[in-house]
This record gives C-alpha cells, structure tokens and sequence, in this order.
C-alpha cells in the first residue's frame, strides 16, 4: 500500500467520513441523544440529522405533537416546506459498493471522473437537474487509490484500473448499440436514472455483466429486463458512454465563459438598509449555506458564514469568486453535470436569480456592512471584473 501525505490521508479521511454519512448504516447511528429525544449527529451525518428533522417536520404538518420540535433551529415556515419537499440527502442509496458484492460496479478512470463532476439527471424534454452529491475537484491520484481500495478492498488496483476506450469506431458502434438495445430506458433519467452521462460512472466488466443479469447483486427491486450485449459491445458502449460526459463537460465549461459577462450586465444600484441586514442575517441560512459552510469541515474552512467570517473572506479574496459559484450552480443544473469548480450550494438546487442579482450589486457596491462600510473597494481581481 502506498503511503499517504498528511494533507492526502486527511483528504481520504474527509471522503470516508462524509460517504459513511450518507450512505453506509452509520448514518443513522447518533452519538447520543437530548433530553426530548432528538439526535446529536456528527458534522457528516447529514442524512441522519436531516432524516429526523423530515420526520418531525411531517408530524407538525400533520398537526401531531412532537416533543422533539422544541429544540429544532429551523422555524415554523421551513418545517412546512421540509415536510412536502424532503431535502436531497434523503434519495442517497444505502450501501451502494461497499459491503456488498458490486465490486465491478467501477474502474478508477470511471470513479474518479465521478468524484470529481458528479453527474445530475436530465427528462425528456432536455431539462436537467445539478448534481446532488458533494464533488472532490482536488482529489489526487494517490488518495483516489486508497479511497478506492477502501471502497473495495478485495479489488486489486491494477485488475481494475482500465482506461475507457476513446477509439472513435468504438464509440461510433456503442452509440448504435445504445440506439438499439438501450435508449428505451436510458435516453434520458426518468425510468432508470441514468442517461447516457450517468452511465459512464460504471465500467465495461459491470456494464456486460448487469445487462446480462450475470452479477450476484441482483434484487427483487431490479426493473431492468436482461439485455443481452457482448463484452465486445460493453466495451464499445463504454466508450460511447465517456464520450457523452466529456462532450457534456465541454459544453458546460464553455458555457461558464459567460460569468464574467452576466456579472457586467447586471445592477449596481445602492444597497437598502433591508437588503443589507438580509445579506449579512438572512441570506446564508435561507439558502442553505449554514448546512455546510457552518458545521466543521472543508465547506467551513473555506468560508465561514458568521459575520465575522464573512468580513474576513472579503477583505482576504476576490468576492465576484462567491457570486461565479452560484452562478455555475444554476449552470450545472442546465447541463446536468457538475463543473471542474464545483459551483454552490453543491448538494442542491440553484439559488434564486433574485439572490444572485443582490450578490452581484453588493458586490459592486464594495461588499457593504450592515453599517454601509466599504470592505472589499480595493479588490483588484474584483475590479477587473465590475470595469
């Protein structure tokens, strides 16, 4: 086994924690519990804290009494919307490698590009939704393969490591493979949640051995018939496959060109007193930023939504970075890919346009305090982009 860099274990650390928390039984198991009944979770337990608030916010919809409602951080209003819209942490698969037998489900080329650019899921019509899984863009090669032995340890790294075919017959016969024994289902996400896109996360050996119903993962579950395909066409679909994200990937990062340009186009006015006291109390809250830029983490280490925090990310980098990042949210989400930067908030929808549009204007205005005091004037990254 390699050996790992303490920035590359704490990396690797940082993925294990955050995967157990959402998608491995430990998710649901607290620490220890309060006096009304509800869970201490950890910082990456979000499905666990998150499952438990669904619970209480459906009773209190419901008008059932819920002793553990006392102690909730969330208002009347949001309780509302959580118990008829779940948040996204709540579809995470349970256990969808490790501790079972889907040890092809992967290569590393497929896993790491998975990691890196998640994908999202796009209907019939073309419209697409972000990603929903937190992205690990600086994910080094070294800490890949330990991650993956983690994942699943009885592979041996090098029996699995294959490199996707990007011979241009190859890709031409997959899609006519595709055409003809796939696209029922997997054109677009609805009936299997994977298009073309999604199903580059899976290598050739899974591809071949799933559409065969040769795999021992099988459950009563499974809605796809058996199709059966060569292992000649399996490689030749994977090809097809990768090909579809990369041509994915190159649009949407032509696509993010634009940013700077949007940010011209958009207001300058001066900020209200209002507008000011919802940027600095409101706004990280609203949108959900505190779920991960307020707990312990990476997020946090980053940015830190206390006032202080903010004033100081504004004051140290260049603030039109924070408005790029929503915007590529809502980029991501149109593409149904995750961008090389990830854009923000990384697990769910876009802001609104709206909160963009004051981003942008406070931005403009010197990222005001709520005592109207310029912090970042002299930003000279962010004034190249305000001429």
């Amino acid at each position: 086994m390699l050996s790992l860099s303490y920035e590359s274990q704490a990396e690797v650390d940082t993925l294990i924690s955050e995967c157990q928390g959402c998608h491995t039984d430990n998710r649901i198991v607290v620490e220890e519990r309060f006096s009304n009944g509800f869970g201490k979770w950890t910082d990456a337990q979000c499905f666990g804290c998150h499952q438990e608030i669904t619970q209480i916010a459906v009773k209190f919809n419901s008008g059932e009494k819920d002793k553990r409602y006392f102690s909730l951080p969330v208002s009347d209003t949001k309780l509302k919307l959580i118990g008829h819209h779940a948040l996204s942490y709540l579809n995470a698969p349970l256990n969808p490698v490790r501790h079972s037998a889907k040890r092809e489900r992967f290569d590393r080329v497929s896993l790491e590009g998975f990691l890196k650019r998640p994908f999202g899921k796009c209907d019939q019509s073309g419209s697409c939704q972000a990603p929903t899984m937190m992205a690990y863009p600086k994910l080094s090669k070294q800490s890949l393969e330990h991650f993956a032995q983690w994942l699943a340890p009885s592979t041996k790294s090098s029996s699995n490591n294959v490199t996707p075919s990007d011979d241009a017959t190859a890709t031409l016969v997959g899609e006519t493979v595709f055409e003809r024994k796939c696209a029922a289902c997997h054109r677009d996400s609805v009936v299997s949640g994977y298009n073309t896109v999604g199903l580059s996360l899976f290598s050739e050996r899974w591809l071949f051995k799933y559409a065969n119903k040769l795999s021992t993962t099988d459950t009563p579950e499974r809605n796809m018939p058996t199709v059966a395909i060569t292992k000649a066409e399996a490689t030749q679909l994977a090809a097809f496959f990768n090909i579809e994200r990369a041509n994915q990937e190159r649009q949407l990062d032509n696509s993010l060109r634009d940013i700077p340009t949007i940010f011209k186009q958009d207001e300058s006015s001066p900020l209200s007193k209002g507008e000011r006291f919802y940027l600095w109390k409101r706004l990280w809250r609203d949108n959900s930023c505190v779920h991960c830029h307020g707990i312990e983490g990476r997020a946090n280490r980053a940015f830190d939504t206390s006032e202080a925090g903010i004033t100081r990310w504004v004051t140290t980098n260049d603030p039109f970075d924070l408005y790029a990042r929503l915007v590529t949210r809502k980029k991501e989400s149109q593409f149904g890919i995750g961008a090389k930067r990830p854009g923000m908030p990384m697990t769910k929808p876009p802001v609104p346009m709206e909160v963009t549009s004051l981003i942008s204007r406070w931005i403009k205005n010197g990222c005001v305090d709520l005592h109207n005091e310029v912090l970042c004037k002299n930003n000279k990254l962010n004034n190249k982009k305000v001429k």
